[in-house]
């Protein structure tokens, strides 16, 4: 059976799991802009799309290609060239090849 959240991936107008966690808004206050992020397990992008908004450069990974589809999606919409989604298994490092910008 498919998860719940594949189907709402589909849906750019649906945040999935809700706005960015307060973790995530609050440790983004102390970094400075245009850091680089790599955002494991991303999902639709919740954590990765807001701090691309704030400036920084980030790389989204997720197993799921229909969220980093809508990762991508997003990204076009918003215009954030700093901004990469990659269909990966974090699980398995060897398989993980992300160039850092």
């Amino acid at each position: 059976m498919e998860p719940f959240w594949e189907r709402a991936y589909l849906d750019d107008e649906v945040e999935t799991f809700g706005k960015p966690s307060e973790e995530v808004i609050n440790v983004s206050k102390h970094l400075h802009r245009n850091s680089k992020i790599l955002d494991l397990g991303c999902g639709d992008g919740r954590h990765a799309i807001y701090l691309a908004r704030m400036g920084h450069i980030v790389d989204a990974i997720d197993i799921s290609k229909a969220g980093i589809a809508k990762v991508n999606r997003i990204k076009e919409k918003l215009n954030l060239t700093n901004l990469r989604g990659f269909v990966r298994d974090a699980t398995n490092y060897s398989s993980l090849t992300v160039h850092m910008i």
